[in-house]
């Protein structure tokens, strides 16, 4: 898998694994074209599988499940420094530090979190 293709999987990845709301439903045509293009084809069967079983659900069954898994779940928490720290204080300096790691590998994070 190329550079491009790593970085699409995780835009995706990233996307599909946000909080559902009207803007994530919206933008299902748009995410399903780019994972579409996706060249590792197990990757690409996955992702796509996960879009058209998301479409399954209505809007309020789709928030309602990622709730329950996301914000319930100390196993399924999505914040990665959690486990480590908790809600403790240390989990900022934690989330700066994996944001430089992020860096040092060529990812640019985003503005919208830590």
């Amino acid at each position: 898998m190329d550079g491009t293709d790593k970085q699409t999987v995780f835009a995706a990845l990233s996307h599909l694994l946000s909080y559902p709301d009207e803007e994530w439903r919206k933008e299902r045509s748009e995410w399903q074209q780019i994972i579409g293009e996706i060249e590792h084809e197990a990757l690409r069967g996955h992702l796509l599988a996960f879009l058209e079983s998301a479409a399954s659900y209505s809007s309020e069954e789709l928030i309602e499940t990622y709730v329950y898994t996301f914000d319930f779940g100390k196993k399924t928490n999505l914040y990665v420094t959690y486990f480590n720290s908790g809600e403790q204080r240390e989990r900022g300096i934690e989330l700066l530090q994996l944001k430089d790691l992020y860096q040092q590998s060529g990812f640019q994070p985003t503005g919208k979190e830590l």
